[in-house]
């Protein structure tokens, strides 16, 4: 059948009956249809594009999709392997005996893993014990290189020992950093910890025997008992003492000290379950029942490194000498010095022993820059290379023996010095020492030491000083914008500005709570100007009574030597009366000051004349000198 287009697309329905063909006769014209009727139009097919646009709008979303999909898949950070590591218990540990830590590397993903490496961190009380390891490494790193899939890496022992305290939790964490072959040089890393206490045993130990009171200056015996508490052998055991400074070394039992501080000693190779002692002879010089410390520490050495595995301390307290001792300045063992001050030291001894002791002497040796050692007086021997004075039965008989129950002493005078040698901010808070000792060759029964010696000893503090001066002027150059007016000499009932500067100059200790004060006379007013160099003081003027106060919490030392002197500033009035003619007029009262020296805790003062209208220091007044004028 021939392509009819107006069979889908036409105006008229299939059923409509075909329009009868009229022939046209010849030389007649077409019929035409009516106005305003359908005229059938030529009709053509859809485009590929209308009948299949459903079907390309689908293809073309899962084009985008797919592309998208891509994209996020090539973009995607590649996902890491399975990797495990996993650590051993190591059951019960030993402080100073090594111990396996055990750590495994399990490979579980489908593909190997490349550049493996194993870095294991150990916390402050647990150490590494390997060659090229310190005591103080905290962290190991173990290349591992190529670990297959689905394979586990043979178990890590790595040994380790412990030497923090006993009951303490420890934490140790492993980091394994890898790659892959897909993934080039992208590095992946996975972790893990595990924690453990360390136990109560030690694998070594140490106790003493010794007394718990000594005397001072005379040796004692100290008995290092030491044990290995483990069934194997401990080799490179080494003991290590702490002493106090005022201890002094004298001898040991067995084996001497491999330090020139004779602190240390190699006690070599320790059996299981073995025992053994070092006695250690020495002394301390203090004062009576000071307390002192010497602490004790072992370890045994591995891979050629010693662990400690065990300290403890030993305490001594110093009893009164057989030969006891003391020192006082001017009566009293708390006196405070001045600059150009006397002192009178009195070193008194008594023997408390039922003994005589033969051929004393007495040392005392003065430290301190305020000492004027020109100024000393004394029985005594003077050196003053080291600027020690020494009493012998030469010079003071009384020390060629000293019978029991007996005292007696020794004394010497000496001045400071009338100023503080100040050269810098550094040079305050000078203090005088004393370090005297007593020494006689004589033992008491039942003790130990070649002599009997005491000590004491006798620091001062040198307290400080601070000054107040007190100025007026008619002209002030200083503070331009207080600029004073009126006629100098001053004149009867017309007012003249001045200004009064108060100045303080501090030595060689810090104030504090510092405080000056005066009063204005009558006839003056304050003018309410006032500023000061301390920006952390207050000034203020009672209208009622005409105290005028200035305050300042600190004043440091040097202050005004080394650095400007503090400094407060303030402007007064002043009409003269009739009655005032030819005499000079009283503006402001004396001035006081008041502190606490920050070092000794003294109270400290200082005053200041009057100001009148005479004004000595004030360059400006042309020789004037003063008094009203009509």
């Amino acid at each position: 059948m021939p392509y009819n287009p107006n069979a889908v697309w036409g105006s008229r329905s299939p059923q409509s009956p075909e329009p009868s063909e009229s022939p046209s006769t010849p030389g007649e014209p077409a019929a035409q249809e009516p106005l305003g009727s359908f005229a059938p139009q030529e009709q053509h097919p859809p485009s590929f594009f209308k009948r299949h646009s459903v079907a390309i709008f689908a293809i073309t979303l899962i084009v985008l999709v797919g592309f998208a999909g891509l994209v996020f898949y090539l973009l995607l950070p590649p996902s890491a392997p399975n990797i495990a590591i996993a650590f051993t218990n190591p059951g019960a540990i030993v402080i100073g005996e090594p111990f396996p830590l055990t750590v495994t590397v399990s490979n579980q993903s489908k593909s190997s893993i490349e550049n493996a490496q194993l870095t294991v961190t150990l916390p402050a009380g647990l150490s590494f014990v390997a060659s090229g390891t310190t005591p103080s490494q905290r962290a190991l790193m173990i290349p591992l290189g190529t670990l297959n899939s689905e394979t586990s890496e043979p178990p890590e022992d790595i040994q380790v020992v412990a030497t923090g305290d006993a009951g303490t939790a420890q934490t140790v964490t492993a980091l394994l950093t890898y790659g892959t072959p897909a993934t080039a040089d992208t590095q992946f890393a996975s972790n893990a910890a595990t924690s453990f206490a360390i136990g109560s045993q030690t694998a070594l130990s140490l106790n003493y025997s010794a007394p718990s009171s000594i005397f001072s200056g005379q040796n004692f015996d100290l008995a290092v008992n030491y044990a290995n508490n483990t069934g194997q052998t401990m080799n490179g055991v080494e003991l290590v003492m702490q002493y106090p400074p005022a201890y002094h070394y004298a001898s040991a039992s067995g084996s001497a000290p491999t330090d020139p501080a004779d602190t240390t000693w190699d006690l070599g190779t320790l059996g299981p379950n073995a025992t053994g002692t070092l006695v250690i002879t020495g002394n301390i010089v203090g004062p009576t029942q000071a307390q002192y410390q010497i602490t004790g520490s072992i370890g045994a050495s591995w891979s050629s490194q010693n662990y400690p595995s065990f300290s403890a301390p030993a305490n001594f307290a110093i009893t009164p000498s057989p030969l006891s001792f003391a020192v006082t300045l001017n009566g009293s063992s708390s006196y405070i010095a001045t600059a150009g001050d006397s002192l009178n030291y009195t070193l008194t001894y008594t023997n408390n022993s039922p003994v005589a002791f033969q051929t004393a002497n007495i040392t005392a040796t003065l430290t301190g820059r305020m000492f004027d050692l020109g100024s000393l007086q004394t029985k005594g021997s003077f050196d003053s290379r080291n600027d020690t004075i020494t009493w012998y039965a030469a010079n003071t008989p009384a020390l060629a023996s000293i019978a029991p129950g007996q005292s007696g002493s020794v004394n010497f005078s000496i001045q400071t010095l009338s100023s503080y040698p100040i050269r810098q901010i550094a040079n305050r808070n000078y203090t005088l020492a004393v370090a005297a000792e007593i020494q006689s060759p004589t033992v008491p029964p039942n003790t130990q030491g070649s002599s009997t010696i005491s000590v004491a000893s006798l620091s001062t503090k040198v307290g400080g000083e601070i000054s107040l001066a007190a100025d007026g002027y008619a002209k002030e150059t200083d503070i331009r914008s207080f600029g004073n007016t009126g006629p100098y000499p001053p004149k009867v009932d017309q007012p003249t500005t001045y200004t009064i500067h108060w100045d303080i100059t501090n030595y060689s200790t810090d104030m504090k709570d510092v405080t000056v004060s005066a009063y204005l006379q009558s006839g003056t007013t304050f003018t309410g100007l006032a500023t000061s160099t301390v920006p952390s003081s207050t000034f203020t003027v009672n209208a009622g009574t005409g105290l005028v106060t200035w305050t300042i919490p600190l004043v440091p030392a040097t202050t005004g030597v080394i650095s400007p002197a503090a400094r407060a500033v303030f402007q007064v009035s002043n009409t003269p009366a009739v009655n005032q003619v030819g005499q000079p007029v009283t503006l402001l009262g004396q001035s006081s000051l008041a502190a606490t020296d920050a070092f000794t805790g003294q109270s400290m003062q200082s005053t200041a004349n009057a100001i009148t209208t005479q004004l000595p220091n004030d360059p400006s007044i042309g020789g004037q000198n003063g008094s009203v004028v009509q």
